[in-house]
């Protein structure tokens, strides 16, 4: 196993953006989330998601996981992230995506894993979501997932946070906790697009 040293006080994930991260308690999201990210088509919502991790990326390791075959190096590099960095791996399932996040917390250094489902209707079963939030919770990692607004994936229960994302002009977007158990829901932040 990769780290069997596993850290005991909580930690606080912290992308460096002054308002995203002065949205929550703390300064920022406390470590052991699964995080669902929104919103319709075209919504901006993947270059919210490139933003926050170009943030993360200065402080920890990452991994992107593709199920949707969505993932264009370009759009990364443009929002600040560094691909030769980035760990990217392709799968064609939501289940699977699940089951490789596990791993990559249990074998590898990664503390910030993206999961790409946006276009699947393949809901995720309950036990495979409360193993893989025991599992974040113990490497101290947080799972960010990319879903479409009209699919609902996994059990609300299990989502420790949501946020929707809403275009607002072709380069700014609103970012809104829409359901929340460590923050007050209805914040919103304006975001500029690249």
């Amino acid at each position: 196993m990769f780290r069997e040293a596993r850290l005991t006080k909580q930690a606080y994930l912290k992308t460096g953006d002054v308002q995203f991260d002065g949205m929550f308690p703390g300064g920022g999201l406390p470590s052991g989330l699964l995080v669902e990210l929104t919103g319709a088509a075209s919504s901006g919502k993947t270059a919210v998601l490139f933003h926050l991790l170009a943030g993360y990326q200065y402080q920890y390791p990452l991994a992107y996981i593709d199920s949707s075959s969505t993932f264009f190096p370009l759009s990364a590099i443009t929002a600040g992230i560094k691909v030769e960095q980035l760990l990217v791996v392709t799968t064609d399932s939501s289940c699977e995506s699940v089951r490789i996040a596990e791993n990559l917390f249990r074998l590898t250094p990664t503390r910030v894993i993206a999961c790409d489902v946006t276009g699947r209707n393949d809901k995720l079963k309950m036990e495979q979501m409360h193993r893989l939030r025991i599992i974040t919770t113990r490497y101290q990692g947080m799972v960010i997932f990319l879903t479409d607004s009209r699919y609902q994936l996994f059990p609300p229960s299990l989502i420790s946070l949501q946020l929707t994302v809403t275009r607002c002009t072709r380069n700014s977007a609103t970012m809104t906790v829409t359901r929340s158990k460590i923050s007050p829901e209805g914040k919103n932040i304006e975001m500029t697009l690249v």
